[in-house]
């Protein structure tokens, strides 16, 4: 079971590719191979029981990538991408954006047809969250913290993408 200490292990997120992880896998053990530590016996005990628990988490995160993959695949599947056609106006989506009150978030949009939610951020870009019910996008523009309510109830829940302002 997937959680938080096998991402800290390996210094990665849960948006992580199978190739980033793999890179920080090899990064961890590359700092605490017990090789290293030949001599210096506590320091030896501790760089084996840390490379055991970089060796675990890889192992998890590993498989935990492959399903993730798949699960995007199929999401990617049924929503394509953000350029998916609005059934109301029959091209692009339409967002309505509302600039918020937020020291990261610079407006979010919402379409109601595709159910997108367009977030876009002072550095970060922008974001389309997809398949977002109307009751959480009207959660989100009256949460008294816009920042910890996305970070809460859609970042982790909903397939996203950056995409290009236009």
């Amino acid at each position: 079971m997937v959680n938080d200490s096998h991402f800290e292990i390996l210094g990665v997120n849960r948006n992580s590719t199978f190739d980033e992880i793999k890179k920080a896998y090899r990064r961890q053990m590359k700092k605490w191979h017990p090789d290293r530590f030949r001599d210096n016996t506590d320091e030896l005990l501790k760089a084996i029981e840390v490379s055991k628990q970089i060796n675990n988490a890889f192992q998890v995160l590993k498989d935990h990538a492959a399903a993730s993959k798949t699960t995007i695949d199929l999401k990617k599947q049924k929503y394509p991408d953000s350029k998916s056609t609005s059934k109301r106006t029959g091209g692009k989506p339409d967002f309505h954006r509302v600039k918020v009150n937020s020291d990261t978030i610079w407006s979010i949009g919402y379409d109601a047809f595709t159910k997108i939610l367009q977030v876009e951020f002072y550095d970060a870009g922008v974001y389309h969250y997809f398949n977002v019910p109307e009751p959480i996008y009207t959660a989100l523009m009256y949460a008294n913290s816009v920042d910890d309510y996305l970070n809460t109830n859609i970042t982790w829940k909903y397939h996203s993408e950056k995409v290009q302002p236009t």
